[in-house]
């Protein structure tokens, strides 16, 4: 799977391999590693021989086979780390957009959204499906989704490729020539060969800007698009949780809502007890009281 016995990706050949491994006898005890002080849990073998069953399935565009193992994985699992159910949802997913059951895949795809993992793919996902199904508010709210997910944007070259032809036809030129040039400025700073879709002709003034420059002008506009439908309130953050990671923000109706800095978009330091901030609300998942609960989340400065 990770390209080491022929310099490519072998998915068939890994599925092979994966099913000469009967998985009863597999250990399904989890183990462990440190980070600095902190224990953290890893999957059991169990766990990564259905996982990386149900990649290769997708991969190779099985896709009943796909979405029927993803099934019984999620069964047979009683626990999972790194987000691996949420993978396992994701490809099934992916394997029912494969099928042209659309509003199945985009069920699946906004139910991991809501349950808390938001990953790039899932949001692309949804852009895609937004796309097909000319929801074209919801393409552009997934697409900033997509895009401010987190700092890779290399990861990100395919996905913005079809955001500027998406662009493009909804009249806004000038933003589907930043997404462009925003490609071959990646290209450029990973050395990659450009590929012979990509052999657009760009304005000089746009040619000319660099990475920091385009992301300048690109980074407001997906988090304009990103807060599409959204209501925002203001309040004051309550208290930091002790992790430093998390928090409350109490509302001016007077309810407290639990947040992350991953959502927040001003610079944590900001962000201090007594602190004046307009957030929206967003459902999600409470894993551990397994509850559905309003978050806070897209949190800035007023």
């Amino acid at each position: 799977m990770g390209g080491s016995l022929g310099g490519q990706k072998d998915f068939a050949l890994a599925l092979h391999y994966l099913d000469l491994v009967q998985p009863e006898p597999l250990s399904a005890e989890a183990g462990e590693t440190m980070s600095g002080n902190k224990k953290i849990s890893l999957a059991s073998p169990k766990e990564k021989w259905y996982c990386r069953r149900v990649k290769c399935l997708c991969e190779l565009a099985r896709y009943e086979e796909c979405i029927a193992f993803g099934e019984e994985a999620l069964k047979a699992l009683g626990s999972f780390h790194n987000n691996s159910d949420s993978w396992i949802k994701q490809r099934m997913a992916v394997s029912l957009a494969g099928l042209q059951r659309f509003e199945q895949a985009e069920k699946i795809a906004n139910e991991i959204v809501r349950g808390g993992f938001r990953n790039w793919n899932i949001f692309h996902l949804l852009f895609d499906l937004a796309c097909r199904e000319e929801k074209f508010d919801d393409a552009f709210k997934y697409a900033g989704m997509c895009a401010v997910a987190d700092n890779s944007h290399e990861m990100r070259v395919r996905f913005y490729g079809a955001l500027a032809e998406f662009l493009d036809s909804q009249g806004r030129e000038r933003e589907a020539m930043l997404h462009r040039q925003l490609i071959d400025v990646l290209r450029q700073e990973k050395n990659w060969k450009q590929k012979k879709d990509e052999n657009w002709q760009l304005p000089e003034e746009i040619a000319a800007l660099s990475k920091a420059d385009v992301l300048k002008e690109l980074q407001p506009l997906w988090s304009e698009w990103c807060n599409i439908g959204r209501v925002f309130a203001s309040g004051r953050i309550e208290k930091i949780l002790p992790n430093g990671s998390s928090g409350f923000i109490r509302g001016e109706d007077g309810r407290s809502f639990y947040f992350s800095f991953k959502d927040a978009r001003c610079r944590r330091d900001k962000l201090q007890p007594e602190a004046e901030v307009r957030f929206a609300l967003e459902e999600r998942l409470d894993r551990k009281k397994n509850q559905w609960k309003e978050n806070a989340v897209e949190i800035t400065l007023p």
